[in-house]
């Protein structure tokens, strides 16, 4: 499993033979989001999909981390699908 950043139990992994645009999933222990990493800059990462029931703090945590490390997400997104 292509795990890219783990923070506060939440894992953010960039999937192999995954669909464009890029994307990370965040994975907490009984939910997934999947979020959207936009350009980073103008266009900021956003929640696309929501599978279980993360709690309102977990889904805070997951935007703002991916917004913190949107470049690192970008890059691995980039270097798995070319």
């Amino acid at each position: 499993m292509p795990t890219v950043l783990r923070i506060t139990g939440i894992r953010f992994i960039v999937w192999p033979n995954d669909h464009e645009p890029p994307h990370a999933h965040a994975m907490g222990s009984d939910w997934e989001v999947v979020v959207s990493l936009g350009d980073c800059e103008s266009i900021k990462p956003w929640l696309r999909d929501i599978i279980g029931n993360p709690s309102p703090r977990e889904l805070r945590t997951v935007l703002a981390t991916a917004d913190r490390h949107c470049m690192l997400l970008t890059k691995a997104w980039r270097d798995i699908h070319g």
